[in-house]
């Protein structure tokens, strides 16, 4: 059986992982000093970053920093006991050629320590890089926040109305880890994973309040969250969707009415 080596075990995604994936494969928690069999047959998720925009903009040095040491001592480890390696990083980078942020930046530099490593080490790596991802057990989110305003409140204010954003549902994003882990690529490989679709702030809180059947009033402000202003630029799966013969099982609405379902 596959084994999946997860750091960042209790973040949103990784406990998805663990409980979407534990039928199927072994999930193990990370830990820097135990030694590895049989290493052709695991898979490491480097799950573990520091990732809150906004406190990325209060204290950079501490997201970069952070980010980094998190990974070379990922990387060390996957090394050393020659496990296949995924990075979790961000399609959100730069935006008019300028990172947005210094957490957007870190997980750029984090690519190419990758990248380093695999030339020079021989290791099998495979960075993805993620859209917004909503699902179960998240939280402080567009989407779950708005569910949870949307059934308590009776007006919600909305800033960024007009931005729009590709929203994946985190069970289509483990099925496309699934595809990643039976066709593992050799080497060094970049790929999108996304909807490949956008959708507006505006239309996607309409969407929730149907599905929730809510009475709440949305007041559109017309104030801008700076951390938010990236330019609505489409994030193409392509690659990711020829190769591995993979597409989204859930639209925007349906993901979200399976959230709301649980």
């Amino acid at each position: 059986m596959h084994k999946i080596i997860l750091r960042g075990y209790y973040s949103f995604i990784g406990k998805n992982c663990a409980y979407l994936l534990k039928n199927k494969y072994k999930i193990e928690k990370f830990s820097k000093n135990k030694k590895i069999k049989n290493s052709k047959n695991n898979f490491f998720f480097h799950l573990s970053a520091v990732t809150s925009i906004p406190k990325s903009f209060e204290n950079p040095e501490h997201t970069i920093v952070t980010n980094i040491k998190l990974l070379i001592e990922s990387l060390e480890f996957c090394r050393k006991n020659k496990v296949k390696f995924i990075f979790f990083s961000t399609a959100y980078q730069q935006d008019k050629k300028k990172f947005t942020n210094a957490y957007a930046f870190s997980k750029n530099v984090c690519e190419n320590i990758c990248k380093y490593y695999s030339i020079e080490f021989k290791m099998d790596i495979c960075i993805i890089r993620l859209t917004n991802i909503y699902g179960k057990y998240q939280k402080r989110q567009l989407i779950f926040d708005m569910i949870q305003k949307l059934k308590n409140k009776k007006k919600v204010e909305v800033i960024n109305h007009d931005l729009s954003r590709d929203f994946l549902y985190v069970k289509d994003l483990i099925s496309a880890l699934e595809k990643i882990i039976n066709h593992f690529p050799k080497s060094f490989n970049i790929y999108n994973i996304s909807q490949n679709k956008n959708s507006k702030i505006i239309d996607i809180i309409l969407m929730i309040k149907k599905a929730i059947n809510s009475n709440s009033i949305i007041i559109k402000k017309d104030n801008i969250n700076l951390q938010s202003t990236f330019k609505n630029v489409k994030i193409n799966n392509y690659n990711f969707r020829k190769k591995f013969k993979w597409k989204p099982r859930f639209t925007l609405k349906e993901g979200i009415k399976d959230l709301i379902s649980k």
